[in-house]
């Protein structure tokens, strides 16, 4: 069909200051420069085949931004070559002290939301190949994203205690709100304890009745978010339960353990709940 496009070229893209988020580009995303004129606009490439995929255009430090929910570009996806190659930007993200918004697990592939220095939405992102598709239809229907394609490794305490830190939240005690749960005195010793929870993951002794290997990634993930096919699986996911229960003397009701075996018992009946 003629009339039908073949790709889409690029985004154009409003900035601040051209220099400014020409440089957050190449230095975060490695991306290529055909052309540049200060003060003015930059053309952008990760493929060099292309002779811009984002187009940088000034318009003044003084400029509003775009406001959630207004009509207009809700994020640029930029896709990886590989699930490694993704892991990796994620760290450059966290080494770099870029606030990650959400990582989320569409299928057939996974993404992770962040902002540029003027608030314009960025996902970075790997997917499946077609062959690999259960589908060519429908591919973001529910029963597709419930499948475990995906898991991130078990995070660390100091993951958590960052993470907690990175995201907005609204939290508010004695009619206060609070600035930063990890340090303000009535919910730092909270987080401290399910930090060493997180911690307990990696632990040399225990770490292996904690985690198992996602058959997807390779990598170790909380024994909490699986879904038991077998009785030795249901088991293994008890003694971690445990571990975690012992360790808190049974005081902490409401563990990491608790939300995420209920989320992987709804994914393991998804056709019944559909």
């Amino acid at each position: 069909m003629s009339y039908q496009p073949k790709h889409l070229g690029h985004v154009n893209i409003y900035v601040r200051n051209v220099e400014r988020s020409h440089k957050w580009y190449s230095d975060l995303l490695g991306l290529h420069t055909y052309a540049f004129y200060p003060g003015r606009a930059a053309f952008m490439s990760a493929d060099l085949d292309k002779s811009h995929e984002v187009a940088l255009i000034e318009v003044g430090d003084d400029a509003p931004g775009q406001q959630p929910g207004e009509v207009g570009l809700n994020h640029m996806a930029w896709m990886m070559h590989s699930l490694d190659d993704l892991k990796e930007l994620y760290q450059r993200l966290k080494d770099r002290g870029i606030a990650i918004k959400n990582v989320s697990d569409h299928g057939i592939s996974i993404g992770i939301y962040f902002s540029d220095p003027d608030g314009n939405g960025i996902e970075v992102s790997y997917e499946l190949p077609p062959s690999e598709w259960p589908r060519k239809e429908q591919i973001f229907a529910r029963d597709i994203l419930t499948k475990e394609h995906w898991a991130m490794p078990a995070r660390t305490g100091r993951q958590y205690i960052e993470g907690l830190r990175e995201q907005r939240r609204e939290v508010w005690l004695r009619g206060e709100r609070v600035k930063d749960v990890t340090t303000q005195p009535g919910l730092a010793g909270g987080v401290r304890a399910i930090a060493s929870l997180s911690d307990m993951q990696h632990d040399a002794k225990v770490g292996r009745e904690m985690t198992y290997i996602s058959p997807t990634s390779g990598d170790r993930v909380g024994l909490s978010f699986i879904i038991p096919r077998t009785k030795e699986e249901l088991e293994a996911r008890r003694v971690m339960m445990l571990n975690w229960a012992r360790t808190t003397c049974g005081m902490m009701g409401r563990s990491p353990d608790f939300m995420n075996v209920t989320f992987a018992a709804w994914a393991g009946a998804a056709e019944y709940f559909a």
